[in-house]
């Protein structure tokens, strides 16, 4: 017997109805509230050094918090109070995987929906729902965040005014982000990030690497059409393949390497990328700090400090020349700029050892590219580099002025006497508010750039075109 596509597709979308989960019951949101306020600032941290609680940090940051809730276990849903009985660990763990939860219920419904798109039997209910599925994005694993884009968009395409608002984003946008001159070279006002697409942090897991560099790469024709002309690039093979053939197609886009995951620092014969010398670098940076600022950071409170760089050991610390050469002459392909010194929470300032720094910085500029520093010690990093030959600085800058320590950012960027870059921009501990994190760069014009990351090329679309509308003195036609 023969059966058509659509016949097909229709029985496929027929099975997922039926054996889809039902919708789970309401959970009252206001009895939450005060309870996920007050767990945020320890998943927003601890994300930093566990990957796996990187979901549960971005839905944290939106509004749509009500499908974590509705799936985790009916002991805590109709009582709050159990919940808030757990230690903190456990309370971040409940979460987690209430969130983990509720996306593969989301997912397979958008699977439902994508399925009666493709089969021509979707109509406005299912354009409003894959609209909301849309919205709540940071429930779906990538496959189906783009499947609910692609359906929204052949939706738009036949007309249904519910799906038109999503495809209208992805068109073009006359003109496009502005430029520094930084050492006489063009130096993009905002940079794309691409941490998401790597696989590394907790995002971006795809079946096959075609898929993540078809991804990848929809996401910088997105970013592109946004008039975004500046992309960071982590050393991701797949990712370094995409971003150098779109520099061939598009030549006037700058590329700001990054080039240090897991590469050329060593203490004696050990890599300090491996995660017993990363907790050792974190119980380092803590005992550098005074105890009230130690304390009230969930990424500095549990170190055992007892397990800190001893002195002897710190003067072992090394960089590898030849990893790192290896790994600039794979960069300078398609890069311009060149991050240095790039290890967590500003350690090699925390150590004293700004010769590292030094010496990554001449070997940049012995092959072309132009050095940047990355400060992610507060003040401690950020004024250090100033005495270095850095172009400019990317900094941890936002509205919290927390992350991952206190600093009166005001006052640091008034004398500063580098071009700034802020990254991590819209963290804060009262959740995710683009307009405030926004406006706080708005109003510290010693910020002359930003980097952001985005998930996928719809994702970018927006992003861009919010950017584009709060900070137009970063924008010329």
């Amino acid at each position: 017997m023969n059966f058509s596509r659509r016949t097909l597709l229709l029985g496929l979308a027929g099975a997922l109805f039926v054996s889809a989960p039902a919708v789970a019951a309401v959970v009252e949101i206001g009895r939450w509230t005060p309870l996920v306020e007050a767990v945020r600032p320890a998943v927003m941290t601890q994300a930093a050094l566990d990957i796996r609680l990187l979901p549960l940090q971005s839905i944290l940051n939106t509004p749509h918090l009500e499908d974590m809730f509705a799936a985790l276990p009916a002991k805590y849903q109709d009582n709050p109070a159990a919940f808030a009985a757990l230690s903190e660990a456990r309370q971040v763990a409940v979460l987690s995987r209430g969130a983990a939860a509720a996306g593969r219920r989301l997912d397979q419904e958008a699977a439902v929906l994508s399925a009666k798109v493709e089969a021509g039997a979707a109509d406005e209910a299912d354009a409003r729902r894959l609209g909301e599925l849309n919205r709540k994005d940071s429930y779906l694993s990538p496959e189906r965040r783009e499947g609910v884009r692609d359906a929204l968009k052949s939706l738009a395409l036949q007309g249904m005014p519910a799906a038109r608002e999503f495809f209208d984003q992805e068109k073009a946008m006359p003109g496009q982000f502005q430029d520094l001159t930084v050492e006489n070279k063009a130096y993009p006002a905002v940079v794309m990030g691409e941490d998401s697409f790597t696989g590394w942090f907790g995002k971006g897991n795809f079946p096959n690497e075609s898929d993540r560099e078809a991804a990848y790469t929809g996401a910088l024709e997105a970013a592109y059409r946004q008039g975004v002309r500046g992309y960071s690039m982590s050393p991701h093979p797949t990712l370094m393949k995409a971003i150098a053939n779109f520099k061939n197609s598009h030549p006037d886009i700058r590329v700001v390497a990054n080039p240090h995951f897991k590469s050329h620092y060593y203490v004696g014969d050990q890599s300090l990328w491996s995660p017993a010398n990363l907790s050792r670098l974190i119980a380092t940076v803590a005992a550098k700090l005074p105890e009230a600022v130690r304390s009230a950071s969930p990424i500095f409170k549990d170190a055992d400090l007892s397990t800190r760089f001893s002195d002897a050991e710190i003067a072992q610390i090394r960089l590898d020349e030849k990893e790192y050469l290896e790994r600039l002459d794979a960069f300078k392909k398609f890069s311009d700029f060149t991050i240095v010194g790039n290890l967590p929470f500003g350690f090699l300032a925390f150590i004293g050892r700004d010769d590292i720094i030094r010496r990554e910085t001449a070997l940049a500029r012995s092959r072309g590219l132009v050095p940047l520093g990355i400060s992610e010690g507060g003040g401690v990093s950020a004024k250090m580099l100033q005495g270095l030959d850095v172009a400019a600085v990317w900094m941890w800058a936002n509205r919290t002025l927390r992350f991952p320590v206190p600093i009166d950012l005001p006052a640091l960027l008034g004398g500063y006497g580098r071009p700034v870059t802020a990254f991590r921009v819209f963290e804060h501990t009262d959740g995710f508010d683009p307009t405030a994190s926004l406006a706080f760069i708005r109003d510290n014009r010693k910020i002359s750039s930003l980097v952001v990351g985005v998930d996928d090329k719809s994702q970018a679309a927006e992003t861009f075109a919010k950017i584009r509308e709060l900070l137009p003195h970063l924008w010329r036609n």
